[in-house]
């Protein structure tokens, strides 16, 4: 996809502003974050100790060389795996608040939506940076959330920084790439469908989204032996297909 249609879906976009996707991008990462995101604010991280184990120590160190101020992480324990249930979106909310710190979630679903959640409630700008090639909510608005014992989707912005090192998704367990390639295959028949809602004059194609998505899913699809290999380049189509999804979602309103 060229580089011109992302950065003008980056303009249109209603929050996400800085996208870093390639291998050994978490190496300037420190920069990537203070620049788009952090600004002279401290940074709380949000991780579990997997993902912190995967990227967070690094992403600590080199917000650190930035000159980043770095408030004590929440790391939450690998096992049992973190659930997405919005007393965790409070905790973290209320450490932003008492820190006055900026998040950015190490992490792929949950730790991402727990993050975004907490801060879309306090109306500030958060980041994430994305450790598995599992979904494509990176750069989507709303948080799926179990509150009060439902699952509801709460609304909330997408991060202004989306950060993905191809070598950490590819490190990833595969089951996890897995799952992203079956999210991004749902894309296809979404495109179908999208062409007929347009033909019947319900919901008209919005062009720079349909970009975004239809233009790299056969690229992002067409590498799944070496993704399940851990072949770190073939995972470069798939998350950047990923993030676009979300983009895209941003640049549409949610049609």
């Amino acid at each position: 996809m060229s580089t011109a249609i992302v950065d003008e879906a980056l303009k249109q976009a209603e929050s996400t502003k800085v996208i870093s996707v390639g291998r050994g991008v978490i190496n300037q990462a420190g920069s990537t974050f203070v620049d788009g995101l952090l600004g002279d604010r401290p940074c709380l991280l949000v991780a579990d100790e997997r993902t912190w184990a995967a990227a967070g120590a690094t992403l600590a160190e080199e917000l650190k060389a930035a000159g980043a101020t770095l408030v004590d992480p929440l790391i939450y324990p690998g096992q049992p795996t973190l659930y997405a249930s919005y007393d965790h979106a409070e905790e973290i909310r209320e450490e932003l608040r008492r820190t006055g710190a900026l998040a950015i979630a190490i992490g792929s679903g949950t730790l991402n939506d727990l993050a975004k959640l907490a801060s879309g409630e306090l109306e500030q700008p958060y980041g994430v940076l994305a450790t598995a090639a599992s979904m494509d909510g990176y750069s989507g608005f709303g948080a799926p959330m179990t509150r009060g014992g439902l699952k509801i989707t709460m609304p909330c912005p997408a991060p202004r920084v989306v950060v993905f090192d191809l070598d950490v998704a590819a490190a990833a367990p595969a089951p996890m790439a897995a799952s992203g390639y079956g999210d991004l295959s749902a894309k296809i028949p979404a495109g179908a469908d999208w062409i007929l809602a347009d033909a019947a004059g319900v919901d008209p194609i919005h062009p720079l989204a349909w970009k975004l998505v239809q233009g790299g899913v056969q690229e992002a699809l067409s590498r799944p032996s070496d993704l399940a290999a851990g072949i770190p380049e073939a995972y470069e189509g798939l998350c950047n297909g990923l993030i676009m999804s979300g983009l895209a979602m941003q640049v549409a309103g949610g049609t």
